[in-house]
């Protein structure tokens, strides 16, 4: 949980449903997140927001089970989470994903 000494933590996204991305460390500070959709902005214009798995940018972001987070506060350092552009969560081990593509 989010407390006033705490200005930073490190958290992992992964893409929804994307079995070849393998996370994303993410150093998330809370001074510059007060407003959650300035993190949404910043995940969608990044590198990170791959237009063929998130085509409408970052708007769900998910904890691994599946639960919709809705606050950056409700984020906890060293935990992982999921960025969608829908409210449709994909189920699977993002952790220990192993799958390389086979070109």
């Amino acid at each position: 949980s989010f407390s006033c000494s705490q200005r930073a933590v490190r958290v992992k996204f992964y893409r929804n449903g994307d079995k070849y991305f393998t996370g994303l460390l993410y150093p998330l500070n809370f001074s510059r997140y007060k407003d959650f959709e300035t993190l949404l902005k910043d995940l969608s214009s990044s590198n990170f927001c791959d237009k063929r798995i998130m085509p409408f940018g970052v708007r769900t972001i998910f904890t691994l089970s599946g639960i919709k987070i809705t606050s950056v506060n409700q984020m906890e350092e060293g935990e992982s989470y999921v960025c969608s552009s829908s409210n449709l969560f994909v189920p699977m081990d993002y952790i220990n994903q192993t799958c390389n593509p086979k070109w």
